[in-house]
């Protein structure tokens, strides 16, 4: 957890470096009991969460539309819950923020932190799946396909 806490989170840095910090951190508060932790760890948090919304409108780097191709086109995604990475985003800061504001009752917050750890994670995958595809036309090595957004 220690590790956790003091890992640098910069403000120019990328969502693939942010998205899955943030689920390490939602991991380890799911497990911690102390409150004194739980609140360092929620705090930590809510300051990934939000460099995160901060970084989501940016158009992608090179780097970041490499990343994020696979050679093969990404599987069908199921639309049944399909919330736009920035409100999915503000509803993981609003789940933090009620964890933080320690106003529910213990099993109230155990609730709160399961949600939150499912809706990170689906964020986390959501951002970090390749949504860009090397079609087997492509001489020249570029990118062909269409987000998935």
């Amino acid at each position: 957890m220690d590790e956790l806490l003091c890992e640098p989170l910069h403000f120019k840095a990328s969502f693939l470096a942010l998205a899955p910090a943030c689920s390490r951190l939602v991991a380890e508060l799911l497990e911690t009991h102390s409150t004194a932790a739980r609140l360092a760890l929620a705090g930590r948090l809510m300051l990934a969460l939000s460099l995160l919304r901060e970084d989501l409108p940016h158009p992608l780097t090179d780097a970041e539309r490499e990343a994020l191709t696979a050679d093969q086109p990404p599987a069908a995604v199921s639309e049944d819950f399909m919330p736009e990475p920035d409100i999915l985003c503000d509803y993981c800061r609003t789940l933090t923020e009620i964890l933080l504001s320690r106003t529910q009752t213990v099993p109230g917050e155990k609730v709160v932190a399961g949600l939150l750890f499912e809706l990170v994670n689906y964020l986390a995958d959501t951002l970090t799946a390749p949504r860009f595809y090397r079609s087997p036309e492509a001489y020249d090595g570029s990118v062909a396909g269409a987000e998935n957004e």
